[in-house]
């Protein structure tokens, strides 16, 4: 039995009692080489019996374990989001030392577990000859109304009309109707979608499926105990990889990228590409402690590659990595602006205007986001309230929902603004609510790269954005929009004030907008990219 199948404690515990037999000079024991070989047979004996670790004990690690892990989450998120006193960041200093010194131990742990497994002569579970030649397989955490899970439909789409028809999807969750969003845009092109099959018997059933695969059941033999929980779904993945045997794998976002990714690998999936799609993910609240080395294992592998959908992320993920300058490659998102209208027709304009109860010839700042504290919509509002102060002629637009939505409306009534922000929850159509604003203003604390600053460009609104991830590379400083030098709202303020003073500059903005974006993002040159790295000819 290797030591990565032990939990924690009991390995710990073994080291430290032959670590203490080593020290001891016992007068029966002078002879060194007697002395280590009495040693390796303690610690043998403790590794040999894993059965006879109880259950609690087992249970016990596995509930410290969770505690550290999201204690490390805890003081990450914390410290991305420190404002205020100095007092507050100094005072964070010992938990950040503890936080990265748990980390350190993290990744050690996880590095050995995944060495192990992707060292096991029976990697890869499938040959050469048993790959699906033509299947491009997307895996991806649900198919909800975000930008990650946009592109992957702009991605799928283009391949589809490129004469590519075997593709698929399969998500964690489509269990409801915000998970599936995009899902009716797949099935438009006949590309099937599929919850991944999860559970503590998903293994046995993967047996059961293909009971002539040796490899698979000796694999799962010597490997089975060896995965902690917060991983266990690395299972389900392999089940379904080795039923589907695709020829090129394809993985978005941070969580689907370590699992299901490792599980691909496992497999021996011919082609694997991780889309990263924002910064890394140590600045969200959705960062796990076993996702830096597992990404790290993957990098290491020629079949794999991994893209980012910005140059800031792709060299924000190298840092967090220690990849080389280089490692990831960039593929900017694609857009098919046909379906947005540069004209912004006033009828549709009017009639949302109308909707809201907006004026029509009033001055609209909108933004179209999550309220969560990546995007920073308080600092959104603090910034209207600033423009607001200075301009009564000004509305203010901020569509769509989240945790911080109802301390953004609690927040706009202290104010004393709450008659002119406009909160209309979750839109289906958010084009059209883009299409009634006169500026559109992002104040994200992270992006990756932001779709819907080039979907307002597109349709003729100029853009105030924070200086976050690759916001900067969506459009042209002091020509189609204005990037925020100072992060502060009132700085923001101050542009948006500038900007809204000139209405023919305005105007000429979003018209330099439109170009820009339709001349530098377009969805054919991202397909064709894409195809690239799949090892498929573009056609």
């Amino acid at each position: 039995m290797s030591v990565s199948s032990r939990t924690p404690v009991a390995v710990g515990r073994s080291r430290r009692i032959v670590s203490r037999l080593l020290r001891l000079r016992w007068r029966h024991l002078r002879d060194t080489e007697r002395m280590k070989r009495f040693a390796r047979q303690c610690l043998e004996r403790a590794w040999a019996r894993p059965r006879a670790i109880p259950a609690k004990v087992r249970s016990a690690a596995e509930r410290a374990r969770a505690r550290l892990r999201a204690f490390v989450v805890r003081v990450q998120l914390r410290t991305e989001n420190t404002t205020g006193s100095r007092w507050r960041v100094i005072s964070l200093g010992p938990q950040r030392l503890l936080s990265r010194v748990i980390l350190l131990g993290f990744d050690r742990w996880y590095a050995r577990i995944y060495r192990r497994v992707l060292s096991d002569p029976g990697v890869p579970l499938l040959s050469p000859g048993e790959v699906n030649n033509a299947l491009v397989l997307s895996v991806i955490g649900s198919l909800g109304p975000g930008g990650a899970e946009r592109q992957l439909v702009n991605t799928l789409r283009g391949t589809f009309t490129r004469g590519y028809r075997d593709l698929a999807v399969v998500a964690q969750y489509l269990d409801d109707e915000v998970s599936g969003f995009f899902r009716s845009a797949l099935s438009e092109f006949s590309i099937p979608t599929e919850t991944l099959r999860r559970g503590p018997d998903i293994i046995d059933v993967g047996l059961q499926e293909h009971p002539d695969n040796a490899r698979l059941r000796a694999f799962v033999t010597r490997h089975r105990r060896k995965l902690p929980d917060e991983i266990g779904d690395v299972w389900a993945y392999v089940r379904e990889l080795v039923a589907r045997k695709p020829a090129v794998f394809h993985g978005w976002l941070d969580e689907v990228n370590a699992k299901a990714g490792l599980a691909a690998a496992i497999v021996g999936v011919p082609r694997i590409v991780l889309s990263t799609r924002s910064v890394a993910p140590y600045h969200f609240g959705l960062f796990q402690p076993f996702m830096r080395e597992a990404y790290r294992a993957l990098a290491r592998l020629p079949q794999v590659t991994i893209l980012s959908n910005s140059d800031a992320g792709a060299r924000d993920y190298e840092r967090w990595l220690r990849l080389p300058a280089g490692t990831i490659k960039t593929i900017h998102n694609g857009f098919d602006f046909s379906v947005l209208s540069v004209d912004r027709d006033l009828e549709r304009r009017r009639a949302y205007r109308e909707r809201l109860g907006l004026p029509d010839d009033c001055l609209v700042v909108g933004t179209v986001i999550r309220f969560s504290e990546e995007k920073r919509p308080i600092f959104w509002l603090e910034t209207a309230r600033h423009v607001a102060s200075r301009n009564r002629s000004v509305r203010f637009l901020m569509v769509g929902d989240g945790p911080q939505r109802d301390e953004v409306a609690r927040l706009a009534t202290e104010h004393g603004i709450s008659d002119r922000v406009v909160l209309p929850g979750r839109e289906t159509k958010p084009l059209d609510a883009i299409a009634s604003m006169d500026l559109f203003l992002l104040t994200s604390r992270q992006e990756g790269f932001p779709n819907v600053l080039i979907e307002a460009q597109a349709m003729g609104v100029p853009v105030v954005s924070s200086d976050s991830g690759g916001a900067r590379e969506t459009f042209v400083d002091g020509r189609t929009g204005w990037l925020i030098a100072r992060d502060t709202p009132e700085e923001a303020a101050a542009l948006v004030e500038r900007a809204l003073a000139d209405r023919g500059a305005l105007s000429a903005a979003g018209a330099a907008g439109a170009h820009h974006v339709r001349s530098t993002f377009d969805a054919a040159s991202m397909v064709t990219q894409t195809l690239e790295v799949y090892g498929l000819r573009p056609r």
